[in-house]
């Protein structure tokens, strides 16, 4: 627990950060620090625990954060997040949706998009990876799944914030689909 707590301070100091000594914090969080283990180390050594997976999917999230030559690294611990919380799980998808664009496989993107989408289902997440989804299937002109997503963000999410974008990309993607 010692161990996970250290790897989780710079976590957490990561993702609080802002500027150049984000990447270094992300860095000293994945590698471990003081002697105690990072987060790639937790996930070897505590795999199939709950703080293994945590662990799992924070390494993920920091090389995702990290970007550049560092995003198949994020792809494949998000991808071998297997923890039990839904709402870490959507995250998780959403987050390998956001790596792939980055790396220029959009068209492989959205299918992890609506599983994000489908994967916590709620008023606040679902309509903004549908819209997610929907946005990179209309720049790989996949206009019938961005209709799907686009459509159920306007059936099911009326009052939510991506409403009125969502009912604009619908417009246009049916308009593209003709």
């Amino acid at each position: 627990i010692e161990e996970s707590s250290e790897a989780n301070k710079y976590y957490d100091l990561a993702v609080n950060s802002t500027g150049k000594e984000k990447d270094s914090l992300y860095g000293v969080a994945l590698e471990g620090a003081n002697g105690k283990y990072g987060l790639i180390k937790l996930a070897e050594e505590s795999k199939g625990t709950d703080a293994g997976n945590l662990a799992t999917y924070q390494a993920g999230m920091a090389y995702l954060k990290i970007g550049g030559n560092q995003l198949q690294k994020a792809i494949d611990y998000l991808k071998a997040y297997d923890g039990g919380d839904t709402v870490l799980k959507a995250i998780a998808k959403a987050g390998i949706g956001d790596a792939l664009v980055q790396a220029g496989q959009a068209g492989d993107a959205v299918s992890y998009y609506m599983d994000a989408a489908n994967a916590n289902v709620n008023e606040y997440s679902t309509p903004k990876y549908l819209l997610k989804a929907a946005q990179v299937a209309l720049t790989t002109g996949d206009n019938s799944t961005a209709v799907t997503a686009l459509e159920r963000i306007e059936e099911n999410y009326p009052d939510a914030d991506e409403i009125k974008t969502a009912q604009v990309l619908l417009g246009q993607a049916k308009a593209a689909s003709n």
